[in-house]
């Protein structure tokens, strides 16, 4: 098992990224800022042992103008949270 998965691991080959707990790659992404390991946020909640919270969330925009009109809407409609 890794501790840091390199660009040629395979999908669902495992990793620990926190502690001794495996998880499985769903794919490698290294953007020009530097590699990053990307989880679910229940997945992070629970090994942070912080359920339901939340502390900020980055979004990127591909047209910044419409990001203060419908980001909002697309966020609160598609919380789980609003979901009945």
């Amino acid at each position: 098992m890794k501790s840091k998965p390199a660009a040629n691991t395979p999908l669902a080959a495992t990793v620990k990224l926190f502690g001794d707990k495996p998880y499985p790659v769903a794919g490698i992404y290294a953007p020009e800022s530097g590699a990053r390991s990307k989880l679910s946020i229940e997945a992070l909640q629970t090994i942070l042992e912080t359920p339901g919270k939340c502390t900020y969330i980055l979004v990127k925009c591909k047209n910044s103008s419409e990001a203060s009109l419908r980001l909002p809407n697309e966020l609160t409609n598609n919380s789980p949270a609003n979901q009945s």
